[in-house]
């Protein structure tokens, strides 16, 4: 009796964690990738204001990843190698941007702070950069894709 009442426990406990997933994947992983969608290729080029307004919103979001990562740096470096917070800041943007580090490490925890946000810089700047230009590269391949109304 113990087994099957267990039995029945894991498959409405297994139920409810499949239900859970698969919900989150429905509504936050598939809707949310499509929040700022572009125009499909059967569509018109965006009006010029239209445009600039999108540019501009990736332009924030892109801004506030920079300020995230910057955020992340300076705690890190805070705690990691007890700099000072503006020693800290300089380090986090320092190797941010791709110029190195400007303090020593003397620490195991420090260099391996250090190592990872290096790591994480790299990609935080490619992602910066993809999030900046995709809006100017979809118009331009899009207007390139237009086809012209016949007469």
């Amino acid at each position: 009796m113990l087994a099957i009442a267990k039995r029945l426990i894991y498959q409405d406990y297994k139920h409810a964690v499949d239900s859970i997933i698969t919900t989150f994947f429905h509504n936050f992983v598939l809707t949310k990738t499509t929040c700022m969608p572009f125009e499909h290729r059967s569509d018109p080029v965006i009006p010029r204001q239209a445009y600039l307004h999108r540019q501009l919103k990736y332009f924030v979001m892109a801004s506030l990843f920079v300020v995230f990562s910057i955020f992340m740096g300076t705690v890190g470096y805070h705690y990691s190698a007890d700099l000072p917070w503006i020693d800290s800041l300089l380090n986090a943007s320092m190797i941010l941007t791709g110029m190195g580090p400007v303090d020593h490490m003397n620490t195991t925890a420090a260099k391996l702070f250090s190592s990872f946000y290096c790591m994480y810089s790299g990609l935080a700047f490619l992602t910066t950069a993809a999030v900046l230009f995709a809006p100017l590269i979809h118009r331009t391949l899009h207007s390139l894709n237009v086809d012209e109304p016949s007469n």
